[in-house]
């Protein structure tokens, strides 16, 4: 198996090695064992699935969370020669029938589809008799969204509950406390499953809190100190995204926001992407398995709601290996908006989200070693950076 993956690894990508724990992932699958990976990103996460759904004899399903992610995955998967289809509700019904007559007619290897997809009759009339070997759950931790806005994440289990043969599964996810991996456990009933993990650390990204009252002043000499970089500024709303979007309209800035049209968002990724504009202003719908290597920034305008959404937010950056900077705009309005929001929750989802939103600000407030405390809270243990913080230049 492992002389296979080498050789699909070369024909399919080009590549003669696999980057760290891609190749444990794809052979802990492949011989059907259930895993959960943890690869931050620029690993390679959809790689594992993809090679692994090249070994592996029956269909695999990609449950993944965004369209816009099913539509780049199913690009690459078309370039690189592998038949797949997306299923989504931007499709026409002429479209969906044909991506279905593929299916019956054995002629795709790869299904990628929104965790809604699953409860629909149809889609469940055409897999019913479909062998199926693997079901992989890219962005894992999104399934933490059941709990508020995305009640189908937890409709996995029935789904597979449903079919004629137990898959085997993989969940894979950037990031994740215990308490993540736990609820991944309990939503996919993988209770005996291999964890794989690597490192959180990123050792070529700059971490900064900046205390201030004058945002937008902060913006704009950013943006004229580093005018050719890209950027990406993340806010926690469509309306700041768009308030700040026509604040910095004399920069090449586009902006991102689920509230857009498919085309809009379209449009502006791919200006991002090709550097026509280099600074988008988004909310967290943006970026989840964008391929862009070259980040140089990333700023949150407003205070991540959590240190998952702020590391995965900032591994974003520097995926080409060279250094970049992450820069979290503090103030203590911010938290009052924030609570406003978690108080408009029932009681069990309001602490929850307060204990996460009380985690950043003491990851704002504190005064060591941030990269240490970034790898406390996902239980890892972390050299001093010495000077990739703001607080180790400033009380070294």
């Amino acid at each position: 198996m492992e002389e296979l993956a080498y050789k699909l690894l070369k024909d399919i990508y080009g590549y003669s090695e696999f980057r760290p724990n891609q190749l444990e992932i794809i052979k802990t699958v492949v011989t059907g064992n259930d895993c959960i990976s943890l690869l931050p990103t620029g690993f390679g996460k959809s790689l594992t699935f993809i090679l692994s759904s090249c070994i592996l004899p029956a269909l695999t399903i990609v449950i993944s969370p965004l369209i816009s992610l099913m539509n780049d995955q199913k690009k690459e998967l078309d370039c690189l020669g592998i038949d797949a289809v997306v299923l989504h509700s931007n499709l026409t019904k002429i479209e969906l029938n044909l991506a279905y007559k593929k299916i019956l007619n054995n002629q795709v290897k790869i299904i990628y589809l929104a965790p809604e997809r699953l409860l629909n009759k149809e889609f469940k009339n055409v897999i019913k008799d479909k062998d199926i070997s693997l079901i992989a759950v890219d962005e894992a931790h999104t399934i933490l969204w059941g709990e508020s806005f995305r009640g189908a994440f937890f409709n996995i289990s029935n789904f597979i509950d449903g079919l004629k043969k137990r898959p085997t599964i993989l969940a894979v996810t950037a990031t994740a406390t215990t308490d993540t991996i736990d609820i991944i456990k309990k939503e996919l009933k993988i209770k005996n499953c291999k964890i794989i993990k690597a490192s959180m650390v990123r050792d070529n990204i700059i971490y900064n809190v900046i205390n201030t009252n004058k945002k937008l002043d902060f913006l704009y000499q950013y943006l004229d100190k580093y005018k050719d970089d890209k950027v990406i500024i993340y806010c926690l709303t469509r309306k700041k995204v768009e308030e700040v979007f026509k604040k910095l309209i004399n920069y090449k800035v586009c902006m991102y926001h689920g509230g857009m049209e498919n085309s809009d968002k379209i449009n502006n990724q791919i200006s991002f992407t090709k550097g026509k504009k280099n600074v988008m202003v988004c909310t967290n719908a943006f970026g989840m398995g964008i391929n862009i290597s070259d980040i140089r920034h990333v700023i949150h305008y407003d205070i991540p709601s959590s240190l998952e959404d702020f590391a995965q937010q900032s591994g974003r950056a520097a995926r080409d290996g060279k250094m970049a900077s992450e820069v979290i705009l503090f103030n203590f309005t911010d938290i009052k908006i924030i609570r406003s929001f978690i108080n408009n929750l029932d009681k069990d989802k309001k602490l929850k989200e307060k204990k996460k939103v009380d985690q950043v600000v003491d990851f704002c407030l504190y005064k060591g070693c941030r990269h240490q405390y970034l790898g406390r809270y996902f239980g890892e243990r972390v050299n001093k950076c010495n000077f990739l913080c703001d607080n180790c230049r400033k009380y070294a």
